[in-house]
């Protein structure tokens, strides 16, 4: 992400200037919480997630990092959730949950 954001830096400034950065304290919470708390969140969760499973299916957690953002959105931020939310992160979550508890145990192999 951080190789991403400096390679498009220069074009973004060019293109649209530099960002105003006076926003409120709501707004700067907002970001800080959306921005690195829900990632934290989802981060962990992968983690812990894929030390459980085979690396294949640990690769599903990764959907999980918009699901915890919009969450976090919803309950500290008081942002509304509309059907579309609903559906897709139940959805995420229910195509995570069907991918890690249908995969078989690998057999153990002798030492």
């Amino acid at each position: 992400m951080i190789v991403a954001a400096l390679t498009i830096l220069p074009l973004a400034l060019v293109l649209n200037g530099a960002p105003k950065l006076d926003f409120s304290a709501a707004a700067w919470t907002a970001v800080v919480g959306q921005g690195l708390l829900s990632t934290l969140l989802a981060a962990v969760a992968w983690q812990y997630g894929s030390t459980r499973v085979s690396s294949a299916a640990a690769g599903v957690f990764i959907n999980v990092e918009p699901v915890m953002g919009a969450a976090l959105g919803v309950t500290l931020f008081g942002e509304r959730p509309g059907w579309p939310l609903i559906v897709g992160g139940l959805m995420v979550l229910g195509g995570s949950f069907v991918v890690v508890l249908n995969e078989k145990p690998a057999p153990l192999t002798p030492a």
